[in-house]
């Protein structure tokens, strides 16, 4: 049961009644995460109790610090940049600039959603940083603290002139970003679908930049 719930992880299976339907529908899947034949699949009330129970334990959080310790101790890594997070995000290619208090940065050209004529979005994971060990803690720092972006219009826009907005989503836990959608009438703004859980908000500035 326990497989299963890591393999739809990985497997980027929305939810648990998703992951049901195709154990109930796959016999190798099934196998795959640990069910023989003659295995009932668990109910959907079985899986929200074994995740409650793994939710107030932690098992994960000190396993994974004993792991990153050991690699520390054994010179498997030097403790300056670790990224830490289960959440499967597909990679980027240059752009917007990110950045934090820190001085880390990153950047993108290639939007995450949105046309380029009423809008585009750029979506980006977190990362960790360990900051120090001491005994068997870990202690981390997070990309997100203290974040800022910035949009450059290249030569294409040269021609062009508008008003820009900008706007900011956030989700955390298993939560992601279903769908974005743009409106550019007489109040202008956006609106963004959650999926997997409540773990999310969004905000806009509210005002226009002109370009």
């Amino acid at each position: 049961m326990l497989h299963s719930l890591f393999i739809r992880i990985v497997e980027r299976i929305p939810t648990i009644k998703d992951l049901r339907k195709r154990l109930k529908r796959s016999v190798e899947f099934s196998a795959d995460c640990g069910f023989s034949g003659s295995d009932r699949i668990p109910s959907e009330a079985s899986y929200t109790r074994l995740i409650q129970k793994l939710q107030k334990s932690q098992v994960f959080q000190q396993s994974q610090e004993q792991l990153v310790h050991q690699a520390f101790q054994e010179g498997f890594i030097d403790a300056s940049v670790i990224a830490v997070d289960a959440t499967h995000v597909e990679a980027r290619d240059r752009g917007p600039n990110k950045t934090n208090q820190d001085g880390w940065s990153d950047e993108s050209s290639n939007p995450s959603n949105g046309d380029g004529e009423t809008g585009v979005g750029f979506q980006y994971q977190d990362e960790a940083r360990v900051e120090a060990i001491s005994g068997s803690t870990v202690y981390y720092s997070y990309l997100g603290r203290g974040f800022a972006a910035t949009l450059t219009y290249n030569s294409d826009f040269s021609d062009f002139n508008g008003k820009a907005r900008t706007a900011y989503a956030h989700t955390w836990d298993d939560v992601y970003i279903s769908s974005v959608s743009y409106n550019v009438s007489s109040s202008p703004g956006f609106s963004v679908g959650f999926a997997n859980g409540p773990e999310g908000w969004a905000i806009s500035n509210g005002s226009d930049t002109l370009f």
